[in-house]
């Protein structure tokens, strides 16, 4: 890897451009970032919020290309049998479904079975459960020893997504699940969905739920190989831009806040309207931080006084 490719990436907002940022936390030992500490000293990750706009991000980051072969063999730990088990015991695709068919139903729209492309398919149990319901199942995943596994069902490619349409055509219907946290290119990413999925499509994106008060923030939102932290408001401002509207959303979720946007072949999609008065990054994290204090960093608290009273 050439010099430039191993240094740390210091970003401005990728929403809406602006430099501003407050940082809202700081990591000083971070598990991602300990496995390249032979090449990059500090293991700190700096969170940053945007003074412009609200969004949320790492910066400095870990680069691309890094990350990318990070992805391809060491970022799953464990076996694909293992994981497998470990997803289905996270994730209902069942509710997943039913949540997709109902935003759809609530706009006089029904999702049929039909040509699906799942981006980071994982372990590929989405693709199982839809192809068993008569969809024709195709996937990408950068995970290379997880293939010969996923292949024996579904059409399933290597790599990173970069665009699809030029060897495999357009899909009415495409699943990102957790992978918009990860990208580096935000703009490429969000281009190539675009262009990929057809004319009245469908696309399914879920990421982290910074609005979750279960669990621990710090690994479900914030672990040092996710680059951003998004709100409903700021990924349907994204996705705006490149001719996606909402059509539906589930913040109820501990793991993943659940999206549904339409892609229109004539003019604009009327969007679904975000209520929330407190969608706001900086209301959100404040009441995370109150909340994650409470339940157990006075206990952090209380045991770092000891150490420093006994000299420890």
């Amino acid at each position: 890897m050439s010099p430039a490719g191993m240094r740390l990436e210091a970003i401005h907002c990728l929403v809406c451009g602006s430099a501003g940022s407050t940082n809202v936390f700081t990591f000083y030992f971070d598990p991602t970032r300990a496995e390249f500490s032979k090449r990059f000293r500090d293991t700190t990750v700096r969170w940053n919020i945007c003074k412009g706009c609200g969004f949320v991000y790492q910066s400095p980051r870990l680069p691309r290309a890094l990350m990318e072969r990070y992805y391809g063999g060491r970022f799953w730990k464990s076996s694909f049998e293992e994981e497998n088990r470990n997803m289905a015991s996270m994730v209902s695709e069942e509710e997943r479904f039913l949540f997709i068919r109902n935003a759809l139903l609530k706009r006089g729209r029904e999702i049929r079975p039909c040509r699906v492309l799942d981006i980071g398919c994982g372990t590929g149990n989405c693709l199982d459960f839809l192809s068993e319901r008569g969809f024709e199942t195709y996937g990408i995943e950068p995970c290379v020893p997880y293939l010969p596994h996923l292949a024996k069902k579904h059409r399933v490619t290597s790599g990173v997504y970069d665009g699809v349409s030029g060897s495999l055509g357009r899909f009415p219907f495409i699943i990102a699940s957790h992978v918009i946290e990860h990208v580096h290119d935000l703009d490429g990413f969000l281009g190539h969905l675009s262009t990929d999925v057809s004319p009245d499509g469908v696309l399914y994106l879920e990421f982290p739920n910074i609005y979750s008060l279960l669990g621990d923030l710090r690994l479900t939102c914030f672990p040092g190989y996710h680059l951003y932290a998004f709100t409903v408001s700021i990924a349907t401002q994204l996705l705006a831009r490149y001719g996606f509207a909402l059509l539906g959303y589930d913040i109820s979720d501990r793991w993943g806040t659940k999206t549904v946007f339409a892609r229109s072949s004539g003019g604009p999609v009327p969007a679904l309207a975000f209520p929330r008065p407190d969608d706001d990054a900086r209301g959100l994290l404040r009441r995370h931080y109150r909340d994650w204090f409470f339940r157990r960093g006075w206990r952090d608290y209380v045991k770092s006084a000891f150490s420093r009273a006994r000299g420890v």
